[in-house]
C-alpha cells in the first residue's frame, strides 16, 4: 500500500505560492481552494466548488462526538 492516513492542509499567501510550489516539487500536493473573507470552507476541483460550508458548522460537527 502506498496510502497513508496523514494529510496536511496549508495556507500559502499568493505572493509565496511559486516558492511553495518549488519547495514541494517531487511531492504529491494540489491546490484545493483559496482564502475568502467570509467564514467558510470552500474546496474547488477544476475551478468548480465541491464543498462550501460554514466554518462554525465544521467546528460543531467536529465537536459533536466529544460532547457528553
Amino acid at each position: 500500500w502506498l496510502e497513508s492516513l496523514g494529510r496536511l492542509v496549508v495556507t500559502v499567501a499568493p505572493a509565496h505560492a511559486e516558492a511553495f510550489d518549488r519547495a514541494m516539487s517531487g511531492h504529491v500536493c494540489s491546490r484545493i481552494g483559496h482564502i475568502v473573507s467570509r467564514p467558510r470552507v470552500m474546496v474547488l476541483h477544476g475551478g468548480n466548488p465541491v464543498l462550501d460550508v460554514d466554518v462554525e458548522a465544521c467546528v460543531q460537527a467536529w465537536k459533536k462526538p466529544f460532547q457528553a
